[in-house]
């Protein structure tokens, strides 16, 4: 294995030599150091050489390091280890840029502490004190330190440059499939620029409370299973490309792994010329898909033909796909779990459900993110000579306290730590209390005008010049970056559109873009304009420069992206609108549908891309949820059964959300028929997908006030889904339970008492089980339970158990609702709707009306987005607050009522018109 000096190591021994000796010495010497790094022992005597520099980083350490880790007499720990076995190995931690090394000389660092503290008498509880904060000490040390600071970096990029070699994991040349190590994903160049060290491939901060999602990943990496994939989701900025990175970047200290990014298009290579019959790997091999979402038909041929050869691959194949969504019911992810192979791909997912990373929840946490964001913006002003002041972050200052802990917020804004970031850049020289008072939105928008005022400083002050740089990097942005074949034709239709030909030629601009937006290595061999990164970051300054264009300039850009580029085109729309769409009056609503229009006119196909891409939960998307369904249809590929299945189940539950109760019914009962052929002619691979039909087939009949059917359906869902979870528990448990809090439900609308308590203490009972192994997963579903069994509780009289159980359901709702309201808002409705009933049946009419206006106040947003899906609700909760109102002899809160009155008097009013017009539709195009 090749291992690199740092740079700048070399050039300083090197100009030693030239200075003291003749050149012919000094190109001796050179010679000799670069044969010294043909292996790790020849590294580690090179590191020994460097005199000069090491005395200039002890000085520079002796000076610095002073001041923290006292022991308890005082004495700086620093001063107790600078005997010169501690100084190797401490120059070896900083110097080496190597993992192994790294890791070794950390080790023997912390071995040499304990022996030092222990002559010295110091106990074990503060030995261990010391031995925990030392390395962070020396982290702070180095952000803060120039020279250290520099030397390091300049490291890690010399380190990267040399080591982007793809890792070929095959052991024939014919069966090669090439990874991208994680060297090869950062910049090749420093940070010039604040916002730049918001990229993950920067790691510009060390990772800050993920030790839990660390600790799951390492015993799924250390399990004995030869083939094993994780699904790990998070909204942008949750830190998951980051935590990937780290992965793939510990990997040599497990000695016989090895592991990269793999990406598109080398997937796509490796499909179409390998066998999989005899594919064997070299070594314990991890495989990172980031953006999994994009290459789901890629990604499922491949887990399909690893099926075929999970017991001869040789060695241990762990499979990391990372994507913002992920559910095993629909979308992307039941797309690839659903192969058709003899033996299921699901069976290689450890476990089934997606793994969410867990937020930023501790104050310290967060406390501890700024701060070293702080120190890394100081550090690179300092390189740059740049004066700045860092904002104080008090540990006992009250309000800072609270703005960080968040709790009367009802978006917890902090628990990604990209806004942590993006809140610690807005806040160097300014005021840090106004920072935390920022929405998310604001923060991204502030945030955004760092980026632009970047990239305007290419346009040397000329102001036409700036906005066509801004424009181009938005559209690169959106399209996923420029390849060489692509930048120059882009450039020259963007300016030739917008009537900018006469500013610069393409190729000046082509040289500008890539100057602003620096090729990513891994693209090292290509003319590349990267995207502007993170995610977050690049879809804000789309949405800020295209709303800038009139409506139909901004249709223009999108149609000429989608035409060079429709999948990642249409990716990045759908993000956008996840992450900013608050209505349908948004411009990225708009683009939505101009990509619609263009794919049913042109391109239908690309309604498949956005049928997996589409959140199953959303409000702001529902209704064109239902059109990318009803496209889906009309392709050739739904013309095969089991696909054909899919699409309808997809469809009926798109049309019971929109409210159209009856059409959701027939679809369901086609779906049905179609499963049942299949379950018939092979049970094993489409019995659980039946059951996922009458599961549903249930809830639309009981909604159509058909409860005889629905508890039919519902008892046939339950006795497949009861035979499955026997046989495999793993995989259906989390589906019986759905089956069975259901089947509680129907048999209350049939008066059936006590049948429906036993059912939903049964799918509690299931559901709290896996909530406690992976709350993200299943969480939600635990809520629904508890709501469930509050119900089936009150209605025998056992009231005070209904409560507990409700109000543990509105906790829960009301976290989730905080964390993506558009998802979870209307169940957080239902569950305040059930715990006004439950008070109303004690006769706690004020605390019933209470709960029923926190109902009404939830679910009025949903309902002005999508009034026909939220109708009935509302009105339920309207008629029970103003009856709980009329028994207190309170007038009503007309504040709170009037939007959703409104809202309901326009149906009614559109309603009677429509009863006077028989033959208008009903806006439905199929």
């Amino acid at each position: 294995m090749l291992i690199i000096l740092l740079n700048a190591l070399l050039s300083y021994c090197i100009s030693l030599a030239a200075n003291e000796r003749t050149g012919a010495i000094a190109e001796s010497r050179k010679k000799k150091l670069d044969e010294a790094l043909a292996n790790e022992d020849a590294l580690r005597q090179a590191l020994q050489t460097c005199s000069s520099i090491r005395e200039d980083i002890t000085a520079a350490c002796t000076q610095n390091m002073t001041q923290f880790s006292m022991t308890e007499n005082q004495t700086p720990l620093w001063q107790l280890l600078s005997n010169e076995q501690f100084q190797d190995h401490f120059y070896t931690w900083l110097a080496s840029g190597h993992p192994v090394l790294e890791y070794e000389a950390k080790e023997s660092i912390l071995s040499e502490i304990t022996r030092v503290l222990s002559d010295q008498g110091i106990d074990d509880k503060h030995s261990q004190y010391l031995k925990e904060s030392y390395f962070e000490n020396l982290d702070k040390l180095i952000l803060t330190t120039p020279l250290l600071s520099n030397l390091r970096q300049q490291a890690k990029l010399q380190f990267i440059a040399t080591r982007i070699t793809a890792i070929d994991i095959a052991v024939a040349d014919s069966q090669s499939l090439h990874l991208t190590p994680w060297a090869a994903m950062g910049p090749q160049q420093q940070a010039t620029d604040d916002v730049q060290l918001l990229q993950p491939y920067h790691r510009a901060l060390k990772m800050v409370g993920r030790d839990e999602d660390w600790r799951k990943l390492q015993h799924w990496l250390d399990s004995d299973k030869p083939i094993s994939v994780r699904t790990v989701t998070g909204p942008g900025g949750t830190g998951k490309t980051r935590m990937a990175l780290e992965l793939l970047r510990d990997l040599p200290t497990k000695k016989t792994w090895v592991g990269g990014f793999l990406d598109r298009q080398e997937l796509a290579r490796f499909l179409g010329t390998t066998a999989f019959a005899n594919w064997k790997l070299k070594a314990d091999t991890l495989i990172v898909i980031d953006y999994a979402a994009t290459s789901d038909a890629l990604v499922r041929d491949f887990l399909t033909g690893l099926c075929a050869c999970r017991s001869t691959v040789g060695h241990r194949l762990r499979i990391l796909l990372l994507e913002r969504e992920a559910s095993t019911t629909s979308g992307w992810l039941q797309f690839v779990r659903t192969s058709g192979h003899s033996t299921p791909v699901e069976e290689l997912f450890d476990p089934i459900e997606p793994q969410r990373l867990q937020p930023i929840s501790s104050i310290e946490h967060r406390r501890q993110i700024l701060q070293h964001m702080f120190d890394r913006l100081k550090s690179l002003a300092d390189s740059q000579g740049r004066t700045v002041r860092v904002p104080q972050l008090p540990v006992d200052d009250p309000v800072i306290n609270d703005l960080l802990e968040d709790r009367h917020n009802k978006e917890d804004r902090w628990k990604d730590p990209l806004y942590l970031m993006m809140a610690a850049l807005l806040a160097m020289d300014g005021d840090i209390v106004r920072v935390l008072k920022l929405s998310r939105r604001a923060i991204a928008q502030q945030t955004v005008d760092h980026e632009l005022s970047r990239l305007r400083k290419f346009a040397a002050n000329n102001p036409n010049l700036e906005w066509i740089i801004t424009h181009l990097a938005a559209v690169a942005t959106l399209r996923g970056g420029l390849r060489s074949d692509e930048i120059i034709p882009t450039i020259t239709a963007e300016c030739e559109a917008l009537g900018q030909s006469d500013i610069q030629g393409p190729r000046a601009l082509a040289k500008i873009l890539k100057k602003a937006l620096p090729l990513d290595s891994k693209e090292k061999n290509i003319d590349f304009i990267s995207p502007i990164l993170p995610d977050l970051l690049g879809e804000a300054v789309i949405l800020q420069q295209f709303c800038s264009l009139s409506n139909d300039e901004q249709e223009s850009v999108i149609l000429r992206a989608v035409l060079n580029d429709p999948v990642i085109t249409a990716v990045t729309i759908l993000r956008t609108c996840h992450d900013y769409a608050e209505d349908e009056q948004s411009p990225a609503i708009r683009w939505l549908d101009t990509l619609m229009h263009y794919a049913q006119q042109h391109k239908p196909e690309l309604f498949m891309v956005l049928w997996r891409q589409l959140p199953m939960a959303t409000t702001v998307l529902r209704s064109r949820a239902l059109k990318v369904v009803q496209q889906c249809l009309k392709l050739d590929q739904a013309k095969e059964e089991q696909f054909q299945a899919q699409l309808l189940n997809a469809l009926a539950i798109r049309l019971s959300e929109l409210g159209r109760r009856q059409e959701a019914l027939e679809n369901a009962q086609q779906a049905v028929e179609i499963r049942r052929k299949l379950a018939e002619a092979n049970p094993d691979a489409f019995l659980p997908d039946l059951a996922g039909s009458l599961n549903n087939l249930a809830t639309f009949n009981s909604e159509l006030g058909r409860p005889q059917e629905a508890l039919e359906n519902a008892q046939q869902a339950v006795e497949i889904r009861r035979k499955l979870a026997e046989a495999n528990p793993d995989a259906f448990l989390p589906g019986l339970a759905t089956s069975l809090n259901n089947l509680a439900t129907f048999n209350s609308e049939l008066g059936r008492r006590q049948e429906a308590l036993e059912n939903a203490q049964q799918a509690v009972e299931i559901r709290r089980k896996l909530a406690d192994a992976n709350p993200d997963a299943f969480l939600p579903d635990l809520a629904m339970s508890l709501n469930n069994l509050a119900i089936q509780l009150s209605e025998l009289g056992r009231r005070q158990e209904a409560l507990e159980n409700v109000q543990k359901a509105v906790e829960i709702r009301r976290k989730l609702a905080e964390a993506n309201p558009d998802a979870f808002l209307p169940n957080l409705a239902m569950s305040y709707g059930t715990l006004g009933s439950v008070f109303t049946a004690s006769d706690e009419h004020d605390k019933a009306a209470q709960a029923y206006a926190q109902g009404i106040e939830a679910i009025t947003p949903c309902l002005q987005a999508i009034p026909r899906a939220f109708a009935g609700l509302a009105t339920k909760l309207v008629s029970d607050y103003l009856e709980a109102k009329q028994k207190l002899d309170e007038e009503p809160d007309k504040t709170l009522l009037m939007p959703v009155e409104q809202v309901l008097q326009t149906l009614q009013n559109a309603a009677n018109d429509q009863a006077l017009s028989p033959e208008q539709n009903d806006g439905s195009d199929g």
